[in-house]
């Protein structure tokens, strides 16, 4: 039989024993790698930006552009001339159209003897006239000439300069149509270095192509008295 001291220790003993096994618990808990460590590191942001660029916007682009239109050769429904007019009043050219109308049936112009063969006399009534090259089409013309139709601008349907026949001759720009009634009609390449768009940016002058620059320049209206 034991006795009271041993049974004191002996109870000491389990005291001490349980105690270690709750402490061991913990420190387990503290130990065990199963334990949950997961952070959810996601991070994905939505990078998707809208990058649309509207030919619209293009510095040498035309805005709400509406087509010149013109008689159709069958009496039909009018047809485009293959020229539009920008909101800001000015004209390019993207397409070559056949014009549909001709300065031989037109009464301000006649055949002339002061004209060199091929041409005909027109009087335009801004001048005492000058001789013109009638056509239908860029065939008609010399290659660094362009068929400008009457209601695309010119006063009568017919030959005139082209440093451009087509927009796609200019790359990221227009060929505009040069048709200031002071001036001689022709077609040029917008660029970056222009001084104007249209008569809009030219304080009551006109904007036209310059061809010795090769760019678009204002005029003042005294210019073309």
């Amino acid at each position: 039989m034991m006795s009271k001291l041993e049974i004191r220790w002996l109870l000491i003993a389990l005291a001490l024993a349980l105690a270690g096994c709750s402490g061991d618990d913990d420190a387990n808990d503290q130990l065990d790698g199963s334990a949950d460590t997961d952070t959810d590191t996601d991070t994905d942001t939505d990078t998707d930006t809208d990058t649309d660029t509207d030919a619209d916007t293009d510095a040498g682009l035309c805005a709400d552009a509406v087509d010149i239109m013109q008689p159709a050769p069958d009496g039909g429904a009018e047809i485009p001339t293959g020229i539009e007019q920008c909101a800001d009043g000015s004209k390019h050219r993207h397409a070559a159209i056949a014009c549909t109308d001709s300065a031989l049936d037109d009464e301000i112009c006649v055949e002339s003897e002061e004209c060199d063969p091929g041409m005909i006399w027109c009087d335009t009534g801004f001048s005492d006239g000058y001789c013109i090259t009638p056509c239908a089409t860029d065939a008609d013309c010399a290659e660094d000439e362009a068929c400008l139709c009457r209601q695309a601008g010119g006063w009568v349907t017919h030959c005139v300069p082209a440093l451009c026949r087509v927009d796609a001759d200019c790359g990221e720009f227009e060929c505009g149509v040069n048709d200031v009634y002071c001036e001689i009609d022709r077609l040029g390449c917008r660029t970056a270095d222009d001084e104007c768009h249209s008569d809009a940016d030219c304080d009551g002058g006109y904007c036209h192509h310059d061809d010795v620059s090769d760019r678009w320049e204002c005029i003042a209206i005294d210019d073309c008295e």
